[in-house]
């Protein structure tokens, strides 16, 4: 059986309150209204929205993949690479391709 939408009813607490409170619309109150309450304690100003845990990283591995730029320095990653080559490979094997370099740091 299909289901039929209803219309929400107002509560009858509602009604009366929206009856009972006279209309206001002259246009100095509200401007008063509103330069009182700018001048309020800093507690008084708008609390700023707290991200949730992990928000912002995820927010920056979006951007960092978005980005084409290299993440690590050129000259500082081609030092760390010759350092392990030199601790790891034999002395004689100490020379790197400017290509291959580019190829590992990307």
């Amino acid at each position: 059986m299909a289901r039929t939408k209803h219309m929400a009813r107002r509560s009858s607490r509602l009604q009366a309150a929206v009856k009972a409170t006279p209309p206001t619309s002259s246009p100095g109150t509200s401007r008063q209204r509103r330069s009182e309450a700018g001048e309020g304690t800093p507690t008084a100003q708008r609390k700023r929205q707290r991200l949730r845990p992990g928000t912002k990283a995820l927010r920056e591995i979006r951007r960092f993949q978005k980005s084409v730029d290299l993440l690590i320095p050129r000259m500082s990653f081609i030092r760390e690479v010759r350092t392990i080559t030199y601790r790891v490979a034999p002395p004689d094997v100490n020379r790197w391709t400017p290509e291959a370099l580019i190829a590992l740091q990307e």
